[in-house]
């Protein structure tokens, strides 16, 4: 039992030390390499959560050796730095304007003069952490939630632009009226299907514009399709008014009574 304890200890120690010494490595690796171009988010936080519970277990036989909360104290760092991490990964931050705002201007390592971030070419996050990149983070997740709710919101005006202007747009049916020749009125199913259907547009593209991420260009995009779109749906009122009222009155006036008036 006491050669099973001090066989335990040792691999324990063994654990805690190799641990420290790979977990310093894979840290300086990740501060140092092109962040979009090296830098796996997905691979950072699978090592976090290995390293962390390499920490807890061997907490229990190591206890008072200040290896032990040096190792977490490390891991936790980058805990921290994970959020982050993940933020400037998102794909759909195309625009880092407001990054470089938020940030200020950083200090390139290879000039060591201070630039915007987005101007140094395969910048590392050691930059950033230099820079404490900590002391920004929540601006920093916000931005990226906000580059995630722009796209769906371009997404969905995409798909309803491409509904009226891509192969699945809907054509109206003409019939010719009564035995006129070369006289066409609009009417039948396809009259009601373009009417819901700029309903239902209209009724997205609405949401879409009361939506806090409609900023930019997407409310640009968004109000020139609802202006379209209320063009279009009044432009068909007024067709369906005007000949409404011709129909009804070239019944009258085509009647043998009114001619006979002639």
């Amino acid at each position: 039992e006491l050669r099973d304890e001090v066989n335990r200890d040792i691999n324990d120690k063994v654990r805690l030390w190799t641990g420290l010494r790979d977990w310093k490595a894979m840290a300086t690796e990740w501060a140092d390499v092109p962040f979009q171009a090296k830098l796996e988010h997905t691979t950072v936080n699978e090592q976090i959560a290995k390293f962390a519970t390499v920490a807890k277990q061997v907490s229990r036989t190591q206890s008072k050796n200040p290896v032990v909360p040096k190792l977490r104290s490390m891991v936790d760092e980058w805990r921290n730095y994970y959020p982050i991490i993940q933020a400037l990964k998102n794909p759909k931050l195309r625009d880092w304007s407001e990054i470089d705002e938020v940030l200020g201007r950083v200090v390139d390592p290879s000039t060591q003069l201070e630039r915007n971030l987005s101007e140094i070419h395969d910048w590392n996050f050691g930059i950033l952490i230099n820079h404490d990149i900590v002391n920004f983070r929540e601006d920093i997740i916000r931005i990226s939630l906000t580059a995630t709710e722009v796209d769906k919101l371009d997404v969905m005006l995409q798909k309803i632009t491409y509904e009226w202007q891509g192969a699945t747009a809907v054509e109206f049916t003409v019939n010719q009226h009564k035995d006129h020749k070369d006289t066409y009125v609009l009417s039948g199913q396809s009259v009601e299907d373009v009417q819901a259907k700029l309903d239902d547009s209209l009724v997205v593209v609405s949401t879409i514009a009361a939506s806090k991420y409609c900023i930019g260009s997407t409310k640009n995009l968004s109000d020139k399709l609802e202006a379209d779109l209320r063009f279009m749906q009044d432009t068909l009122d007024k067709w369906l008014e005007f000949q409404r009222n011709w129909m009804y009155l070239e019944n009258i006036f085509a009647s043998t009574e009114i001619r006979n008036l002639w």
